[in-house]
Formats: C-alpha cells, structure tokens, sequence
C-alpha cells in the first residue's frame, strides 16, 4: 500500500508502529520532515533502527520511507534543529526535483492527472486556461495546481466538460500569488507547500 502525511500531524509522540503497519509492504511519504518535532525525530530515529515494538515491526520492516523536505537538512542539523543521525537515514538516496515553476513542461502532465482526479470523465482544459496555469509562476508548487484544477473542475459543474478560467478560477490563482514572501519565496509553516 501506500501512505502519504504531513510531518506536522505526528506530533509530539507518534505510534510509527501503527502507522508503519498500516503500509506493511508498501512506501510511506513523510512530507515535510524538516518540520518534526525533536521528540518525532528521536522516535522516527529509534524506529529506523528497529526499536519499534517486535510484534509488528517484522510485518512493517518491508516499509519503504520516502520523506520530503523545501529546506538544505544539512543546515539544520548545523543549526541544531534536525538530528544528524536521522539526517544520515532519510538523505541516502536523495532526489532532488526542481520546482514547478522550473518545470512548466509538467503543468500540462499534472493539469491532466488532476482533471482525471477531480474532474468528470471527458472533461477537457481549454487552451485559455491552460495558458493561464503556464503563465503563472506556482510560487507555491503542485499542491497550489491541484487546488486550482478543483475550483475549475466545481467551476465547470455538471453540465460542462471544459475547464475554463473563469472568475473563480483567477480569483483562486490571484490568491496564491499573495501568499507569495516579498522575496519571492514561498511561505513557511504548516500548510506550505514543497
């Protein structure tokens, strides 16, 4: 199976047994890493080395950990705010993906999963719109796409099988452009896209 999360919501004390057995076999996606809590960090550590409790860590020893992060990890284990150890584990392979907005060939790839996700079948995206996603910097990255993708797809309703920008749809896309740093930069915290 596969099992996606945000950082934030293990808090302080999470059960990775539980949560680890529930994608026995399969990859979880630890999003945003980079904002565990030292106390999540030690037990993320603790179960990696196979601390976790015997009964269930032999069915959940076949899980395979993907984590993403928008911060350098190695400056924050200098900084003191990530573990070195744990940086150690989740930095073996690293994949680094540019942003979208370095990557405007995958806006249309993505626009088309997000329709097929959100959308009904047979529903297109007219070439207005598509110029607009192309056109619009994603400070924010792909979750800011999908979310504009939905308000089109409720924007379309049940009778239109073409995504238009309509009002709703700029209105939505104006937004995240102010949620954009002076610096151009995304924002920080939880519900900040990677």
């Amino acid at each position: 199976g596969f099992l996606a999360f945000d950082a934030e919501s293990l808090g302080d004390a999470p059960n990775l047994d539980t949560l680890f057995a529930e994608a026995a076999g399969g990859t979880v996606l630890l999003r945003r890493v980079d904002c565990l809590t030292p106390s999540a960090q030690l037990a993320l550590m603790r179960w990696l080395d196979g601390q976790g409790t015997r009964a269930l860590r032999e069915d959940a020893a076949d899980v395979r950990l993907v984590v993403s992060t928008r911060i350098d990890l190695s400056a924050a284990v200098h900084a003191g705010a990530f573990r070195d150890d744990l940086h150690s584990r989740v930095t073996a392979w690293p994949v680094a993906i540019e942003p979208l907005r370095d990557r405007l060939l995958d806006v249309g790839l993505l626009t088309g999963f997000f329709v097929q996700r959100h959308g009904r079948p047979g529903t297109v995206v007219s070439t207005e719109l598509m110029t607009e996603l192309l056109d619009h910097h994603w400070p924010r990255n792909v979750r800011d796409l999908e979310a504009v993708i939905e308000v089109a797809c409720v924007e379309a309703g049940d009778e239109d099988h073409v995504l238009t920008a309509t009002e709703q749809v700029r209105a939505k896309l104006q937004q995240l452009t102010l949620l954009v740093r002076e610096d151009g930069s995304p924002p920080e915290g939880p519900g900040a896209a990677e």
